[in-house]
Protein backbone atom coordinates (compact mmCIF):
# COMPACT_ATOMS: atom_id res chain seq x y z
CA UNK A 1 0.00 0.00 0.00
CA UNK A 2 1.20 3.51 -0.75
CA UNK A 3 1.95 5.85 2.11
CA UNK A 4 -0.47 8.72 2.71
CA UNK A 5 2.34 11.28 2.54
CA UNK A 6 3.14 10.14 -0.98
CA UNK A 7 -0.52 10.37 -1.91
CA UNK A 8 -0.74 13.95 -0.67
CA UNK A 9 2.31 14.84 -2.75
CA UNK A 10 0.77 13.09 -5.76
CA UNK A 11 -2.46 15.02 -5.37
CA UNK A 12 -0.57 18.30 -5.04
CA UNK A 13 1.46 17.54 -8.15
CA UNK A 14 -1.72 16.75 -10.09
CA UNK A 15 -3.04 20.22 -9.22
CA UNK A 16 0.29 21.79 -10.17
CA UNK A 17 0.63 19.93 -13.48
CA UNK A 18 -2.77 19.37 -15.16
CA UNK A 19 -2.71 17.23 -18.32
CA UNK A 20 -1.98 19.16 -21.54
CA UNK A 21 -3.02 16.60 -24.10
CA UNK A 22 -0.90 16.06 -27.18
CA UNK A 23 -3.31 13.35 -28.30
CA UNK A 24 -7.09 13.05 -28.00
CA UNK A 25 -8.49 10.08 -26.05
CA UNK A 26 -8.48 6.84 -27.99
CA UNK A 27 -11.85 6.08 -29.54
CA UNK A 28 -11.33 2.30 -29.60
CA UNK A 29 -11.28 1.91 -25.82
CA UNK A 30 -14.52 0.94 -24.13
CA UNK A 31 -15.11 2.87 -20.94
CA UNK A 32 -13.04 5.43 -19.10
CA UNK A 33 -11.78 6.14 -15.66
CA UNK A 34 -11.04 9.58 -14.24
CA UNK A 35 -7.77 10.27 -12.44
CA UNK A 36 -8.06 9.59 -8.74
CA UNK A 37 -8.86 12.69 -6.69
CA UNK A 38 -7.65 13.42 -3.14
CA UNK A 39 -11.09 12.58 -1.79
CA UNK A 40 -11.32 9.11 -3.30
CA UNK A 41 -7.64 8.04 -3.33
CA UNK A 42 -7.76 5.89 -0.17
CA UNK A 43 -10.78 3.98 -1.44
CA UNK A 44 -9.10 3.14 -4.76
CA UNK A 45 -5.93 1.71 -3.30
CA UNK A 46 -7.16 -1.80 -2.52
CA UNK A 47 -5.00 -4.43 -4.29
CA UNK A 48 -8.13 -5.82 -5.96
CA UNK A 49 -9.53 -2.45 -7.01
CA UNK A 50 -12.17 -2.74 -9.73
CA UNK A 51 -12.33 -0.49 -12.80
CA UNK A 52 -14.95 -0.73 -15.54
CA UNK A 53 -12.35 -1.49 -18.24
CA UNK A 54 -8.85 -0.58 -19.36
CA UNK A 55 -8.52 3.21 -19.08
CA UNK A 56 -7.82 5.08 -22.30
CA UNK A 57 -4.33 6.19 -23.23
CA UNK A 58 -4.00 9.95 -23.57
CA UNK A 59 -1.10 12.33 -23.85
CA UNK A 60 2.29 11.34 -22.46
CA UNK A 61 3.36 14.66 -21.04
CA UNK A 62 6.13 14.77 -18.45
CA UNK A 63 3.86 16.93 -16.26
CA UNK A 64 1.05 14.40 -16.22
CA UNK A 65 3.21 11.35 -15.65
CA UNK A 66 5.57 12.95 -13.15
CA UNK A 67 3.27 11.98 -10.29
CA UNK A 68 4.28 8.35 -10.75
CA UNK A 69 7.73 9.20 -9.42
CA UNK A 70 6.13 10.08 -6.07
CA UNK A 71 4.94 6.53 -5.57
CA UNK A 72 8.60 5.80 -4.84
CA UNK A 73 10.03 6.58 -1.40
CA UNK A 74 12.80 8.44 -3.25
CA UNK A 75 10.34 10.25 -5.48
CA UNK A 76 11.53 13.76 -4.53
CA UNK A 77 15.10 12.74 -5.40
CA UNK A 78 13.98 11.38 -8.77
CA UNK A 79 12.02 14.55 -9.51
CA UNK A 80 15.06 16.64 -8.63
CA UNK A 81 17.29 14.53 -10.89
CA UNK A 82 15.05 15.19 -13.91
CA UNK A 83 11.70 13.55 -13.23
CA UNK A 84 9.95 16.91 -13.50
CA UNK A 85 10.71 16.85 -17.25
CA UNK A 86 11.16 13.14 -18.05
CA UNK A 87 8.39 10.70 -17.06
CA UNK A 88 9.14 7.31 -15.53
CA UNK A 89 8.80 4.13 -17.56
CA UNK A 90 5.52 2.39 -16.82
CA UNK A 91 6.73 -0.98 -18.19
CA UNK A 92 10.00 -2.80 -17.65
CA UNK A 93 10.94 -6.08 -19.27
CA UNK A 94 13.02 -8.05 -16.79
CA UNK A 95 15.30 -10.82 -18.07
CA UNK A 96 15.13 -13.82 -15.74
CA UNK A 97 16.98 -16.49 -17.69
CA UNK A 98 18.46 -17.39 -21.05
CA UNK A 99 17.47 -21.03 -20.71
CA UNK A 100 14.70 -22.69 -22.72
CA UNK A 101 13.41 -26.25 -22.90
CA UNK A 102 12.61 -26.04 -26.65
CA UNK A 103 14.65 -25.59 -29.84
CA UNK A 104 12.23 -24.03 -32.32
CA UNK A 105 13.38 -23.37 -35.86
CA UNK A 106 11.78 -19.91 -35.85
CA UNK A 107 13.84 -18.72 -32.87
CA UNK A 108 16.80 -16.67 -34.04
CA UNK A 109 17.96 -16.00 -30.50
CA UNK A 110 18.09 -19.68 -29.62
CA UNK A 111 19.92 -20.41 -32.84
CA UNK A 112 22.39 -17.62 -32.20
CA UNK A 113 23.08 -18.67 -28.62
CA UNK A 114 23.66 -22.26 -29.69
CA UNK A 115 25.95 -21.15 -32.51
CA UNK A 116 28.01 -18.90 -30.26
CA UNK A 117 28.12 -21.33 -27.35
CA UNK A 118 26.95 -18.63 -24.97
CA UNK A 119 26.66 -19.19 -21.23
CA UNK A 120 23.31 -20.52 -20.08
CA UNK A 121 22.36 -18.90 -16.80
CA UNK A 122 19.72 -17.34 -14.58
CA UNK A 123 19.64 -13.82 -13.21
CA UNK A 124 20.83 -13.49 -9.62
CA UNK A 125 17.88 -13.21 -7.23
CA UNK A 126 19.55 -10.68 -4.92
CA UNK A 127 20.27 -8.50 -7.93
CA UNK A 128 16.63 -8.82 -9.01
CA UNK A 129 15.56 -7.66 -5.54
CA UNK A 130 17.69 -4.55 -6.04
CA UNK A 131 16.03 -3.98 -9.40
CA UNK A 132 12.60 -4.35 -7.79
CA UNK A 133 13.45 -1.83 -5.06
CA UNK A 134 14.68 0.56 -7.75
CA UNK A 135 11.93 0.31 -10.36
CA UNK A 136 8.79 -1.47 -9.18
CA UNK A 137 7.33 1.33 -7.01
CA UNK A 138 6.55 3.43 -10.13
CA UNK A 139 6.05 0.65 -12.69
CA UNK A 140 2.56 -0.29 -13.80
CA UNK A 141 3.60 -3.49 -15.61
CA UNK A 142 6.52 -5.87 -15.15
CA UNK A 143 7.12 -7.87 -18.30
CA UNK A 144 8.88 -11.24 -18.07
CA UNK A 145 10.04 -12.06 -21.58
CA UNK A 146 13.74 -12.78 -21.78
CA UNK A 147 15.92 -14.91 -24.04
CA UNK A 148 14.62 -18.01 -22.32
CA UNK A 149 11.26 -19.05 -20.92
CA UNK A 150 10.64 -17.16 -17.66
CA UNK A 151 8.71 -20.10 -16.18
CA UNK A 152 12.04 -21.97 -15.99
CA UNK A 153 13.47 -19.45 -13.53
CA UNK A 154 14.06 -21.33 -10.27
CA UNK A 155 12.96 -18.37 -8.11
CA UNK A 156 9.88 -17.52 -10.17
CA UNK A 157 7.67 -17.44 -7.06
CA UNK A 158 9.97 -14.88 -5.40
CA UNK A 159 9.80 -12.66 -8.48
CA UNK A 160 5.99 -12.73 -8.50
CA UNK A 161 5.96 -11.85 -4.80
CA UNK A 162 8.07 -8.78 -5.54
CA UNK A 163 5.66 -7.79 -8.31
CA UNK A 164 2.64 -8.20 -6.02
CA UNK A 165 4.34 -6.29 -3.21
CA UNK A 166 4.47 -3.20 -5.42
CA UNK A 167 0.97 -3.60 -6.92
CA UNK A 168 2.33 -4.15 -10.44
CA UNK A 169 0.73 -6.14 -13.23
CA UNK A 170 2.53 -8.93 -15.09
CA UNK A 171 3.05 -9.57 -18.78
CA UNK A 172 4.49 -13.05 -19.28
CA UNK A 173 5.55 -14.68 -22.57
CA UNK A 174 5.89 -18.46 -22.47
CA UNK A 175 6.02 -21.37 -24.92
CA UNK A 176 3.01 -23.21 -23.45
CA UNK A 177 4.78 -26.38 -22.32
CA UNK A 178 5.51 -25.44 -18.71
CA UNK A 179 2.08 -25.06 -17.09
CA UNK A 180 2.52 -27.48 -14.22
CA UNK A 181 0.25 -27.17 -11.16
CA UNK A 182 2.74 -25.18 -9.06
CA UNK A 183 3.20 -22.61 -11.85
CA UNK A 184 -0.57 -22.34 -12.39
CA UNK A 185 -1.06 -21.73 -8.64
CA UNK A 186 1.29 -18.74 -8.88
CA UNK A 187 -0.02 -17.22 -12.10
CA UNK A 188 -3.75 -17.31 -11.32
CA UNK A 189 -3.10 -15.10 -8.30
CA UNK A 190 -1.69 -12.29 -10.47
CA UNK A 191 -3.11 -9.38 -12.48
CA UNK A 192 -2.11 -8.69 -16.07
CA UNK A 193 -1.66 -10.93 -19.09
CA UNK A 194 -0.02 -14.16 -20.18
CA UNK A 195 0.89 -14.64 -23.83
CA UNK A 196 1.62 -18.07 -25.31
CA UNK A 197 3.78 -18.64 -28.37
CA UNK A 198 1.69 -21.27 -30.14
CA UNK A 199 2.04 -21.81 -33.91
CA UNK A 200 0.03 -25.02 -34.35
CA UNK A 201 -2.11 -27.51 -32.47
CA UNK A 202 -2.06 -31.30 -32.53
CA UNK A 203 0.70 -33.24 -34.37
CA UNK A 204 1.93 -30.12 -36.18
CA UNK A 205 2.83 -28.62 -32.80
CA UNK A 206 5.23 -31.51 -32.18
CA UNK A 207 6.83 -30.94 -35.58
CA UNK A 208 7.43 -27.19 -35.30
CA UNK A 209 8.07 -26.80 -31.57
CA UNK A 210 11.14 -28.98 -31.29
CA UNK A 211 11.15 -30.64 -27.88
CA UNK A 212 7.46 -29.96 -27.28
CA UNK A 213 4.78 -32.67 -27.13
CA UNK A 214 1.18 -31.55 -27.67
CA UNK A 215 -0.27 -34.42 -25.65
CA UNK A 216 1.67 -33.14 -22.61
CA UNK A 217 1.43 -29.39 -23.27
CA UNK A 218 -2.30 -29.06 -23.98
CA UNK A 219 -3.59 -30.38 -20.62
CA UNK A 220 -1.44 -27.83 -18.79
CA UNK A 221 -2.69 -24.95 -20.93
CA UNK A 222 -6.30 -26.05 -20.50
CA UNK A 223 -5.84 -26.34 -16.72
CA UNK A 224 -4.37 -22.85 -16.55
CA UNK A 225 -7.14 -21.32 -18.66
CA UNK A 226 -9.84 -23.08 -16.64
CA UNK A 227 -8.50 -21.67 -13.37
CA UNK A 228 -7.58 -18.11 -14.32
CA UNK A 229 -10.03 -15.29 -13.66
CA UNK A 230 -10.55 -13.47 -17.00
CA UNK A 231 -11.50 -10.32 -15.12
CA UNK A 232 -7.96 -10.02 -13.76
CA UNK A 233 -5.76 -12.07 -16.12
CA UNK A 234 -5.93 -11.90 -19.92
CA UNK A 235 -4.50 -14.71 -22.05
CA UNK A 236 -3.39 -14.34 -25.66
CA UNK A 237 -1.69 -16.35 -28.38
CA UNK A 238 1.19 -15.13 -30.55
CA UNK A 239 1.47 -17.55 -33.51
CA UNK A 240 4.32 -17.22 -36.00
CA UNK A 241 3.12 -17.92 -39.55
CA UNK A 242 5.63 -19.96 -41.56
CA UNK A 243 5.34 -22.09 -44.67
CA UNK A 244 4.87 -25.10 -42.40
CA UNK A 245 2.22 -23.49 -40.17
CA UNK A 246 0.27 -21.23 -42.53
CA UNK A 247 -2.39 -23.93 -42.95
CA UNK A 248 -2.93 -24.19 -39.19
CA UNK A 249 -4.44 -20.75 -38.69
CA UNK A 250 -8.12 -21.75 -38.54
CA UNK A 251 -7.34 -24.73 -36.29
CA UNK A 252 -5.57 -22.37 -33.87
CA UNK A 253 -8.56 -20.01 -33.79
CA UNK A 254 -11.01 -22.86 -33.20
CA UNK A 255 -8.91 -24.30 -30.39
CA UNK A 256 -8.59 -20.83 -28.85
CA UNK A 257 -12.36 -20.37 -28.86
CA UNK A 258 -12.86 -23.74 -27.18
CA UNK A 259 -10.41 -23.05 -24.33
CA UNK A 260 -11.25 -19.37 -23.74
CA UNK A 261 -8.30 -17.46 -25.22
CA UNK A 262 -8.94 -13.69 -25.32
CA UNK A 263 -6.76 -12.50 -28.20
CA UNK A 264 -4.71 -13.96 -31.07
CA UNK A 265 -2.10 -11.95 -32.96
CA UNK A 266 -0.74 -13.81 -35.99
CA UNK A 267 2.55 -12.47 -37.32
CA UNK A 268 4.57 -13.42 -40.37
CA UNK A 269 7.90 -15.23 -39.91
CA UNK A 270 10.93 -13.02 -40.48
CA UNK A 271 13.57 -15.32 -42.06
CA UNK A 272 16.81 -15.94 -40.23
CA UNK A 273 20.16 -15.59 -42.03
CA UNK A 274 20.90 -18.26 -44.61
CA UNK A 275 21.67 -21.65 -43.14
CA UNK A 276 20.39 -20.92 -39.62
CA UNK A 277 16.92 -22.43 -39.97
CA UNK A 278 14.89 -24.76 -42.14
CA UNK A 279 11.83 -22.52 -41.76
CA UNK A 280 10.61 -20.37 -44.64
CA UNK A 281 8.04 -17.57 -44.71
CA UNK A 282 4.76 -18.31 -46.46
CA UNK A 283 4.27 -16.97 -49.96
CA UNK A 284 2.02 -13.95 -50.29
CA UNK A 285 -0.71 -16.15 -51.80
CA UNK A 286 -0.48 -18.60 -48.89
CA UNK A 287 -0.57 -15.77 -46.39
CA UNK A 288 -3.56 -14.12 -48.07
CA UNK A 289 -5.42 -17.43 -48.24
CA UNK A 290 -4.89 -18.07 -44.53
CA UNK A 291 -5.95 -14.54 -43.67
CA UNK A 292 -9.12 -14.87 -45.77
CA UNK A 293 -9.99 -18.21 -44.14
CA UNK A 294 -9.60 -16.80 -40.64
CA UNK A 295 -11.62 -13.71 -41.55
CA UNK A 296 -14.42 -15.91 -42.91
CA UNK A 297 -14.38 -18.00 -39.73
CA UNK A 298 -14.63 -14.87 -37.58
CA UNK A 299 -17.63 -13.62 -39.54
CA UNK A 300 -19.44 -16.97 -39.62
CA UNK A 301 -18.86 -17.73 -35.95
CA UNK A 302 -19.38 -14.23 -34.55
CA UNK A 303 -15.90 -14.55 -33.07
CA UNK A 304 -15.86 -14.38 -29.26
CA UNK A 305 -12.18 -13.39 -29.27
CA UNK A 306 -10.15 -10.68 -30.96
CA UNK A 307 -8.15 -12.03 -33.91
CA UNK A 308 -5.44 -10.01 -35.66
CA UNK A 309 -3.23 -10.70 -38.65
CA UNK A 310 -0.26 -8.43 -38.06
CA UNK A 311 -2.01 -5.15 -37.10
CA UNK A 312 -5.33 -5.89 -38.83
CA UNK A 313 -8.32 -7.02 -36.78
CA UNK A 314 -10.21 -9.75 -38.64
CA UNK A 315 -13.36 -10.00 -36.56
CA UNK A 316 -15.91 -7.38 -37.76
CA UNK A 317 -16.37 -5.80 -34.33
CA UNK A 318 -13.89 -5.62 -31.46
CA UNK A 319 -14.63 -7.94 -28.57
CA UNK A 320 -14.67 -5.93 -25.30
CA UNK A 321 -11.99 -6.89 -22.83
CA UNK A 322 -13.18 -9.06 -19.98
CA UNK A 323 -10.67 -7.44 -17.65
CA UNK A 324 -12.23 -5.32 -14.93
CA UNK A 325 -9.85 -5.88 -11.99
CA UNK A 326 -6.39 -4.38 -11.74
CA UNK A 327 -3.51 -4.58 -9.30
CA UNK A 328 -3.71 -0.85 -8.56
CA UNK A 329 -6.38 1.63 -9.63
CA UNK A 330 -3.99 4.51 -8.91
CA UNK A 331 -1.26 3.12 -11.14
CA UNK A 332 -3.74 2.23 -13.88
CA UNK A 333 -5.01 5.81 -13.93
CA UNK A 334 -1.56 6.98 -15.08
CA UNK A 335 -1.82 4.97 -18.29
CA UNK A 336 -3.76 7.89 -19.78
CA UNK A 337 -0.52 9.83 -20.11
CA UNK A 338 1.25 7.16 -22.16
CA UNK A 339 0.97 6.18 -25.83
CA UNK A 340 0.51 2.35 -25.92
CA UNK A 341 2.93 1.15 -28.65
CA UNK A 342 6.59 0.75 -27.67
CA UNK A 343 7.77 0.59 -31.29
CA UNK A 344 7.95 3.11 -34.18
CA UNK A 345 4.64 4.23 -35.67
CA UNK A 346 4.06 6.44 -38.71
CA UNK A 347 1.96 9.58 -38.15
CA UNK A 348 -1.75 9.18 -38.60
CA UNK A 349 -1.80 5.51 -37.63
CA UNK A 350 -3.47 4.20 -34.45
CA UNK A 351 -1.32 4.83 -31.41
CA UNK A 352 1.05 7.24 -33.16
CA UNK A 353 2.67 9.77 -30.84
CA UNK A 354 2.54 13.28 -32.32
CA UNK A 355 6.02 14.11 -31.03
CA UNK A 356 7.98 10.86 -31.16
CA UNK A 357 8.38 8.32 -33.96
CA UNK A 358 9.02 5.78 -31.20
CA UNK A 359 7.99 6.37 -27.61
CA UNK A 360 9.82 3.39 -26.08
CA UNK A 361 12.66 5.44 -24.48
CA UNK A 362 10.02 7.43 -22.56
CA UNK A 363 7.71 4.69 -21.35
CA UNK A 364 9.59 1.39 -21.42
CA UNK A 365 12.91 0.02 -20.20
CA UNK A 366 14.71 -3.27 -20.80
CA UNK A 367 16.61 -4.85 -17.90
CA UNK A 368 19.15 -7.54 -18.78
CA UNK A 369 20.40 -10.57 -16.87
CA UNK A 370 22.98 -8.44 -15.07
CA UNK A 371 20.51 -5.60 -14.35
CA UNK A 372 21.85 -3.54 -17.26
CA UNK A 373 19.52 -0.88 -18.63
CA UNK A 374 18.73 -0.85 -22.37
CA UNK A 375 16.38 1.36 -24.35
CA UNK A 376 14.25 -1.44 -25.83
CA UNK A 377 14.10 -5.13 -26.70
CA UNK A 378 15.96 -4.52 -29.99
CA UNK A 379 18.91 -2.81 -28.34
CA UNK A 380 19.70 -5.24 -25.55
CA UNK A 381 23.33 -5.37 -26.69
CA UNK A 382 23.85 -1.76 -25.58
CA UNK A 383 23.89 -1.15 -21.84
CA UNK A 384 23.14 2.48 -20.98
CA UNK A 385 23.53 1.94 -17.25
CA UNK A 386 22.24 -0.24 -14.43
CA UNK A 387 19.09 -0.56 -12.33
CA UNK A 388 20.81 -1.84 -9.19
CA UNK A 389 20.01 1.34 -7.25
CA UNK A 390 17.86 4.44 -7.64
CA UNK A 391 20.99 6.54 -8.08
CA UNK A 392 22.43 4.28 -10.79
CA UNK A 393 19.12 4.19 -12.66
CA UNK A 394 18.80 7.98 -12.47
CA UNK A 395 22.31 8.31 -13.92
CA UNK A 396 21.16 6.51 -17.07
CA UNK A 397 17.46 7.48 -17.38
CA UNK A 398 18.21 11.20 -16.98
CA UNK A 399 21.66 11.01 -18.58
CA UNK A 400 22.98 12.43 -21.84
CA UNK A 401 22.83 9.12 -23.75
CA UNK A 402 19.11 8.66 -23.14
CA UNK A 403 18.58 12.34 -23.95
CA UNK A 404 20.32 11.89 -27.31
CA UNK A 405 18.28 8.78 -28.11
CA UNK A 406 14.99 10.48 -27.25
CA UNK A 407 15.86 13.59 -29.28
CA UNK A 408 16.82 11.46 -32.29
CA UNK A 409 13.37 9.88 -32.28
CA UNK A 410 11.39 13.12 -32.43
CA UNK A 411 9.47 13.52 -35.66
CA UNK A 412 11.24 16.73 -36.73
CA UNK A 413 14.79 15.43 -36.20
CA UNK A 414 16.71 14.66 -39.40
CA UNK A 415 20.15 13.73 -38.06
CA UNK A 416 21.68 10.32 -37.42
CA UNK A 417 20.46 7.87 -34.81
CA UNK A 418 22.91 7.51 -31.90
CA UNK A 419 21.43 4.05 -31.20
CA UNK A 420 22.45 1.77 -34.12
CA UNK A 421 19.39 -0.46 -33.80
CA UNK A 422 16.99 2.42 -34.51
CA UNK A 423 17.85 2.60 -38.22
CA UNK A 424 16.50 -0.81 -39.24
CA UNK A 425 13.68 -0.76 -36.67
CA UNK A 426 12.21 2.54 -37.90
CA UNK A 427 12.57 1.42 -41.53
CA UNK A 428 10.60 -1.76 -40.77
CA UNK A 429 7.84 -0.42 -38.50
CA UNK A 430 7.51 3.20 -39.68
CA UNK A 431 8.92 3.39 -43.22
CA UNK A 432 7.33 6.77 -43.91
CA UNK A 433 9.18 8.23 -40.94
CA UNK A 434 12.56 6.79 -41.90
CA UNK A 435 13.32 9.38 -44.63
CA UNK A 436 16.63 7.71 -45.45
CA UNK A 437 18.10 8.43 -42.03
CA UNK A 438 21.04 6.30 -40.90
CA UNK A 439 22.70 5.46 -37.62
CA UNK A 440 25.93 7.00 -36.39
CA UNK A 441 28.80 5.02 -37.96
CA UNK A 442 30.76 3.64 -35.04
CA UNK A 443 33.83 2.76 -37.06
CA UNK A 444 37.59 3.12 -36.99
CA UNK A 445 40.09 2.61 -34.22
CA UNK A 446 38.14 4.96 -31.95
CA UNK A 447 34.40 4.38 -31.70
CA UNK A 448 33.67 7.72 -30.04
CA UNK A 449 31.54 9.90 -32.33
CA UNK A 450 30.55 13.54 -31.60
CA UNK A 451 26.85 12.82 -32.24
CA UNK A 452 26.86 9.28 -30.88
CA UNK A 453 26.63 7.56 -27.56
CA UNK A 454 29.33 8.13 -24.98
CA UNK A 455 29.44 5.30 -22.47
CA UNK A 456 31.53 4.98 -19.34
CA UNK A 457 32.06 1.25 -18.76
CA UNK A 458 32.50 0.15 -15.16
CA UNK A 459 33.91 -3.37 -15.24
CA UNK A 460 34.55 -5.90 -17.99
CA UNK A 461 32.57 -6.16 -21.23
CA UNK A 462 32.06 -9.90 -21.56
CA UNK A 463 31.99 -11.23 -25.13
CA UNK A 464 29.34 -13.93 -25.25
CA UNK A 465 28.51 -13.74 -28.95
CA UNK A 466 31.64 -15.47 -30.33
CA UNK A 467 31.60 -17.38 -33.61
CA UNK A 468 34.29 -19.22 -35.61
CA UNK A 469 35.65 -17.08 -38.45
CA UNK A 470 38.25 -19.21 -40.19
CA UNK A 471 41.06 -21.61 -39.28
CA UNK A 472 41.33 -21.05 -35.51
CA UNK A 473 40.32 -17.38 -35.81
CA UNK A 474 37.20 -16.23 -33.92
CA UNK A 475 35.00 -13.17 -34.29
CA UNK A 476 32.95 -11.23 -31.75
CA UNK A 477 30.81 -8.50 -33.31
CA UNK A 478 28.49 -5.83 -31.93
CA UNK A 479 30.91 -4.41 -29.37
CA UNK A 480 29.32 -1.68 -27.28
CA UNK A 481 29.27 1.58 -29.28
CA UNK A 482 30.31 4.86 -27.72
CA UNK A 483 33.51 3.54 -26.17
CA UNK A 484 37.07 4.15 -27.28
CA UNK A 485 38.35 0.66 -28.00
CA UNK A 486 41.93 1.96 -27.84
CA UNK A 487 41.42 2.11 -24.08
CA UNK A 488 40.62 -1.61 -23.81
CA UNK A 489 42.49 -4.89 -23.94
CA UNK A 490 41.02 -8.27 -24.88
CA UNK A 491 41.55 -10.74 -22.05
CA UNK A 492 41.30 -14.52 -22.02
CA UNK A 493 40.23 -15.65 -18.57
CA UNK A 494 42.30 -13.11 -16.59
CA UNK A 495 45.23 -12.58 -18.98
CA UNK A 496 45.51 -9.86 -21.68
CA UNK A 497 46.07 -11.09 -25.23
CA UNK A 498 48.41 -9.41 -27.73
CA UNK A 499 47.06 -6.63 -29.94
CA UNK A 500 48.14 -6.65 -33.62
CA UNK A 501 47.49 -4.18 -36.43
CA UNK A 502 45.47 -6.18 -38.96
CA UNK A 503 43.28 -9.21 -39.52
CA UNK A 504 46.05 -10.75 -41.62
CA UNK A 505 48.37 -10.42 -38.63
CA UNK A 506 45.83 -12.34 -36.52
CA UNK A 507 45.70 -15.11 -39.14
CA UNK A 508 49.46 -15.54 -39.41
CA UNK A 509 50.48 -14.24 -36.00
CA UNK A 510 51.21 -15.94 -32.70
CA UNK A 511 48.53 -17.63 -30.63
CA UNK A 512 46.55 -15.34 -28.38
CA UNK A 513 46.44 -12.16 -30.51
CA UNK A 514 43.61 -9.88 -31.60
CA UNK A 515 42.63 -7.03 -33.92
CA UNK A 516 39.84 -4.46 -33.52
CA UNK A 517 37.92 -3.08 -36.50
CA UNK A 518 34.82 -0.97 -35.92
CA UNK A 519 32.61 -2.84 -33.43
CA UNK A 520 34.22 -6.22 -34.16
CA UNK A 521 37.23 -8.02 -32.73
CA UNK A 522 39.04 -10.93 -34.43
CA UNK A 523 41.27 -13.11 -32.26
CA UNK A 524 42.97 -16.44 -31.68
CA UNK A 525 43.10 -18.35 -28.41
CA UNK A 526 46.34 -19.01 -26.56
CA UNK A 527 46.06 -22.79 -26.84
CA UNK A 528 44.16 -23.24 -30.11
CA UNK A 529 40.98 -24.43 -28.35
CA UNK A 530 37.48 -23.36 -29.36
CA UNK A 531 36.83 -19.89 -27.86
CA UNK A 532 33.10 -20.38 -27.33
CA UNK A 533 32.14 -20.68 -23.67
CA UNK A 534 30.28 -23.97 -24.02
CA UNK A 535 33.51 -25.51 -25.37
CA UNK A 536 36.28 -23.72 -23.46
CA UNK A 537 34.49 -22.72 -20.23
CA UNK A 538 36.62 -19.58 -20.42
CA UNK A 539 35.53 -15.97 -20.41
CA UNK A 540 36.70 -13.49 -23.04
CA UNK A 541 36.16 -9.84 -22.23
CA UNK A 542 37.22 -6.30 -23.00
CA UNK A 543 38.99 -4.80 -20.00
CA UNK A 544 40.07 -1.24 -19.43
CA UNK A 545 43.82 -0.83 -19.91
CA UNK A 546 43.97 0.94 -16.56
CA UNK A 547 42.78 -2.28 -14.93
CA UNK A 548 44.84 -4.58 -17.17
CA UNK A 549 48.00 -2.70 -16.27
CA UNK A 550 47.50 -3.63 -12.62
CA UNK A 551 47.88 -7.27 -13.61
CA UNK A 552 45.82 -10.47 -13.12
CA UNK A 553 43.29 -10.51 -10.33
CA UNK A 554 42.38 -6.84 -10.63
CA UNK A 555 39.44 -7.03 -13.00
CA UNK A 556 37.21 -4.96 -10.69
CA UNK A 557 36.74 -4.05 -7.03
CA UNK A 558 35.14 -6.85 -5.07
CA UNK A 559 32.46 -4.53 -3.70
CA UNK A 560 31.65 -2.69 -6.91
CA UNK A 561 27.99 -1.87 -7.41
CA UNK A 562 27.77 -2.49 -11.14
CA UNK A 563 28.10 -6.02 -12.53
CA UNK A 564 29.84 -7.13 -15.68
CA UNK A 565 28.20 -6.32 -19.00
CA UNK A 566 27.23 -9.22 -21.22
CA UNK A 567 27.79 -8.52 -24.90
CA UNK A 568 24.74 -10.34 -26.22
CA UNK A 569 21.07 -10.09 -27.02
CA UNK A 570 19.73 -10.98 -23.55
CA UNK A 571 16.42 -12.30 -24.97
CA UNK A 572 16.48 -16.09 -25.58
CA UNK A 573 18.30 -19.19 -24.44
CA UNK A 574 18.72 -22.88 -23.83
CA UNK A 575 19.37 -25.57 -21.28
Amino acid sequence: MFKQAALRKLAGLARRFPPNSRLAPRQDVVGDVAPATPADLPATLAPTAVIASEPPALDQSPEGAAGLWLLHTKGPYLLARGGDRVPPPITANIALTNKCNLRCEICGSQKSLDLTGSRRRHSDLDRLKSVADTLFPFLVTVELNSQGDPLLYPNFEDVLKLIKKHDCEIKVQTNGTLFKDSIIDLLVDMYGEVNISLDAVGPKFDAVRKGGIWAKAEPGMRAFLARRDPEKLQVGLYPTVTKRTVGEAVSIVEWSRDVGIDTIVFHRYNPLPDGMSIEEPPTQDEYDTARAAVHAWCVENNSPLNVHFEGERLNPDPVPSRRSKFASAVKQSFRRYYIPPSYPVDPGLPGADPVYVCDAPNSYVEIGLDAQVSACCRSQDIALGYATSVEAFADSWFGHNYARIRHSLTRDYDGQYPLPNCESCVKFFAPNSSCGRTAVPYEGSSTVHPDGLSLAIDGDIVLDQIVPFEDKVYRAAGITPGIDIRAFDLVEADAPLTRVESLEAVKRGPSGCYFFTGRTVFFTTTDGKDARFSFSRRRYALRSKAVSDRGPGHDAPADRERPIVDQGTDRVAAL
